[in-house]
Order: structure tokens, then C-alpha cells, then sequence
């Protein structure tokens, strides 16, 4: 678990730290507890992304496979895009990605909110680069023939078919929005989006949580 700046408070305290000097060593002791949250996030990640690739946590299968890899920076970057406002695509809402909400108080507007989104962040960026991506243009995002979302680096390709809805939904309209020249919603994105207009339509039209379809949009 996640070191806290309540037990940091308790164990200083109770070693005899008062005063000044106890707010000093809270301040200092933020990077472990930063790291430990970091750590926590990893594994919540790598336990979401085995499951939906049907690997073994237990057997450390994880461990070896890229593709999980991949597919664990994957559902950081979901999170981090998120769902909520218009058309439920902006990413104002303070829910995280489904699994994801063990977390600290599970929220992103909860009082620890800022400081587990800045360690699933890095817990993402750690597992990109043991997948053997170095940069945001060394990773895509492009739709499949199928409509679906895959995400490619080093070599390996992984689809999001089995991710979170409602996080696939926004994420394909993000990549529709990057296509047709409109501002991003999310513009710090480190990563490339690949893929023509028909085939972000076709990913968008699939996704949608309306099950409406392209010739609704011209009536």
C-alpha cells in the first residue's frame, strides 16, 4: 500500500518529531511517498492490462510479455484522457478508469486526486519504456479495419477492444478531432495519432454509446 502523509504525520510523531521540524521532514519524505504511490499504480495497471490479456499475474507472466506492457501505458494514458463533459468525451468527470479507483480515495477530484493521476502518469511512463518505447512518437494509436483501437510500439501491437467503454469512446473521438485538423481536447498527449478520417469515423460510429449511426449525424 501506498505510504500516506497521515502515517508519515503518526510515525514522526511518535519518534518525537514536533513542530517545525516535523513539517520539515513530512515535506521531505514526499518523494517516497510519491514513489510508493507510483508503485502501487504499477500494479494496479499490470493487474488490469493481465486480465484483459488473459495473463497470469501470479506467475509473473507479465513480466515478459511487451504487449502487456504496451497495454498497461495504454490504460494510464484512458485515465489520464478520462470521460465526462459534453457528449461524455472531455474528461471532466472525476472518475478514474475502471479498476483504477482503488487508488487513494478513487477520484480525481478527491483531496489526493492530483497526486495518484501524477503517479499513474509515471507508472505509465515506466511501463512504455520497459515495453521499449522511448517517446511519444515511438507509440500510435490507430483504428482497425475492424473499428476497433490499437496501440503499436517497439514492434508489438495490442488492441483496446477489451478496455473500458466509455474511455474507448473518447479516446476515438480525440483521435477523430487530431484527423480532421480541430483543436485536441487533449493536446499534451505524448503520443501519434494514425489513421484517415473515414477510418476514425468508422471507429467513433462503432463505439458510440448511443448505437447511432453515420447518416444520423446529417438529418
Amino acid at each position: 500500500m501506498a505510504i500516506t502523509k497521515l502515517q508519515d504525520e503518526i510515525r514522526l510523531e511518535s519518534a518525537g518529531a514536533t513542530g517545525h521540524a516535523l513539517q520539515c521532514l513530512i515535506r521531505e519524505a514526499a518523494k517516497t511517498r510519491h514513489e510508493s504511490r507510483v508503485s502501487e499504480a504499477m500494479q494496479s495497471l499490470m493487474s488490469i492490462a493481465s486480465a484483459q490479456l488473459g495473463l497470469d499475474p501470479e506467475e509473473h507472466e507479465f513480466l515478459w510479455d511487451q504487449r502487456g506492457m504496451l497495454l498497461a501505458a495504454a490504460i494510464a494514458l484512458l485515465d489520464e484522457i478520462g470521460v465526462g463533459g459534453r457528449g461524455n468525451v472531455e474528461g471532466r468527470s472525476t472518475r478514474r478508469y475502471p479498476g483504477l479507483e482503488r487508488l487513494g480515495k478513487g477520484r480525481k477530484q478527491a483531496t489526493d486526486g492530483a497526486a495518484w493521476t501524477a503517479a499513474i502518469a509515471r507508472a505509465g511512463n515506466i511501463l512504455l519504456s520497459r515495453a521499449g518505447v522511448v517517446d511519444g512518437v515511438s507509440w500510435q494509436l490507430h483504428p482497425t479495419p475492424e473499428g476497433e483501437i490499437e496501440v503499436s510500439g517497439a514492434g508489438q501491437s495490442v488492441s483496446l477492444s477489451q478496455a473500458a467503454h466509455e474511455w474507448q469512446y473518447a479516446l476515438a473521438r480525440e483521435g477523430l478531432r487530431r484527423v480532421v485538423g480541430a483543436d485536441p481536447w487533449f493536446p499534451y498527449l505524448d503520443i501519434t495519432f494514425w489513421g484517415t478520417v473515414a477510418e476514425w469515423s468508422a471507429t467513433v460510429n462503432r463505439l458510440d454509446p448511443e448505437g447511432t449511426d453515420a447518416t444520423r449525424a446529417t438529418v
